[in-house]
């Protein structure tokens, strides 16, 4: 009785498990395949064998897992069966539907899909958008198109997705419009028409307002390489946020060398001064970002401006990443382009900068720059803290110059010892290269007795090294 009593049991509970005595009795096998992840994978490996099963099991209760059976074949002679659950009261399911056609890639499918794209479910609309990318046909364009501007965000996304997805290049202007803003000047409900300088507000009302929906716009594009869009990105520069304006500039130097001229057309012409910093900066920060991917896509033309920016106000060097970046990156050019008339300018401002990552970019900068940079190097030292930095770039072979003698003599009775030992191998190297005569040979000998045991030891072995160059057997 008790062994009976258990094996009943046991039935009853897989009754219910599985919803109902009966039925448990009487399970479809499908069923049993489709839910099961070993069966349903083993069944997906026979391919287009599979489909019959496939089809019965769209009349069993999980009609999803059929479809997304044949969504994984992805055999348009499953288009067929697939079509009437289009119509299908479970939203859900019309949207695997629309997955399953869209990776079936049937023609036939169009019109279902068309009908989908418009379903009042958003993941069915969705799904509907991706898959008719794929398509091609001038019908779903149409269709897809509108996606862009459906009231729902998933929807908008996957017209976006499917766009960069299908490699549209042709249907790239149709994201344009969620690109687009208002900037609103201060106390009045549109931007003046007639000043193209108009003064920049706060205010800014985009036509999409979900960044990450923007974001994928301009990833779009950097994939798709459309040269139509790059006026579109250029625009947007000027008021994105800080993280995509950084997608922007890589997008549009993803697009290669034809972009420069197209960015350097684009700079508006307004003097670096205080009146515009107060109100244009926005867009001179703009004019200076698209010198500076003219310049890294290997356009020289822009030099003049790149030298503009180093005008823009520093204060803010270090705390706004967008200004730093922007200055390391037009240092960088400046010394890549080994601009003569940035050396005076890049030294200033390596004297009143404060910013490690700028500091070295300009160091670099002066080094590629070379002798054309040794003059204002020489003889604008006029702060002891950065005597050391100086002097150490003094000592580059390019950077050496005659000029630097005063400044040399001068820093060798500073009171940091630091300074005046950089000042003492300083002036050792120069005696020892040529660049200053045996006259200034007592200079060195005074150091050798510096109360600072380092410098004179530095000095007395110039001294030697010296001494050795002109022939003389005991080095002195």
């Amino acid at each position: 009785m008790s062994m009976w009593f258990d094996r009943f049991a046991g039935v009853l509970l897989v009754a219910a498990l599985s919803g109902g005595f009966a039925g448990a009795a009487e399970k479809d096998p499908a069923r049993i395949v489709l839910e099961d992840p070993v069966q349903f994978e083993a069944l997906l490996q026979k391919g287009e064998a599979a489909l019959p099963e496939l089809v019965a099991g769209l009349k069993g209760p999980r009609p999803d897992l059929a479809v997304q059976g044949m969504g994984r074949l992805k055999l348009p002679s499953a288009v067929p069966a697939l079509l009437p659950l289009a119509a299908d009261p479970d939203g859900e399911l019309r949207a695997a539907v629309a997955w399953a056609l869209g990776e079936c890639r049937d023609p036939q499918s169009v019109a279902a899909l068309i009908r989908l794209a418009r379903d009042p479910y958003a993941p069915t609309r969705a799904a509907a958008m991706l898959a008719l990318a794929e398509l091609r046909r001038p019908e779903a364009d149409t269709v897809l198109k509108a996606g862009c501007a459906d009231p729902d965000g998933s929807v908008r996304l996957a017209a976006i997705n499917a766009v960069r997805l299908a490699g549209r290049k042709d249907l790239a202007m149709c994201l344009t419009g969620l690109l687009a803003y208002e900037a609103l000047p201060e106390n009045a409900a549109k931007p003046a028409a007639n000043d193209p300088l108009a003064a920049f507000s706060e205010t800014v009302v985009w036509k999409e307002p979900n960044p990450q929906m923007r974001l994928a716009v301009v990833r779009a594009f950097a994939e798709l390489k459309n040269p139509e869009t790059v006026p579109t990105l250029i625009l947007v520069l000027e008021r994105e946020t800080d993280f995509n304006r950084r997608e922007v500039i890589r997008g549009l130097l993803g697009m290669g060398p034809s972009v420069a001229p197209v960015c350097l057309g684009r700079i508006t012409t307004t003097p670096y001064e205080k009146d515009a910093f107060e109100r244009y900066l926005p867009l001179l920060i703009n004019n200076s970002t698209l010198a500076v991917i003219a310049g890294r896509l290997g356009d020289e033309r822009c030099v003049p401006y790149l030298r503009e920016t180093l005008k823009l106000p520093r204060q803010h060097l270090g705390a706004d990443p967008v200004l730093t970046d922007l200055y390391i990156q037009t240092i960088d050019l400046l010394g890549r382009y080994r601009v003569e008339r940035a050396a005076g300018p890049l030294v200033d401002l390596l004297k009143e900068n404060s910013v490690k990552e700028v500091a070295d970019a300009i160091e670099a900068a002066l080094r590629q720059i070379g002798r054309r940079a040794s003059q204002p190097l020489a003889t604008r030292l006029d702060s002891y803290q950065l005597a050391p930095l100086f002097f150490r770039l003094l000592r580059d072979p390019e950077l050496r110059s005659r000029a630097a003698r005063d400044t040399i003599v001068k820093y060798l009775t500073e009171e940091s010892d630091e300074v005046r030992l950089e000042a003492t191998e300083t002036l050792g190297l120069y005696l020892y290269e040529g660049l200053l005569d045996e006259y200034d040979m007592p200079l060195l000998e005074v150091m050798e007795l510096d109360s600072n045991s380092g410098i004179g030891q530095s000095a007395t072995q110039w001294r030697f090294k010296i001494g050795q160059k002109r022939g003389n057997s005991d080095g002195f």
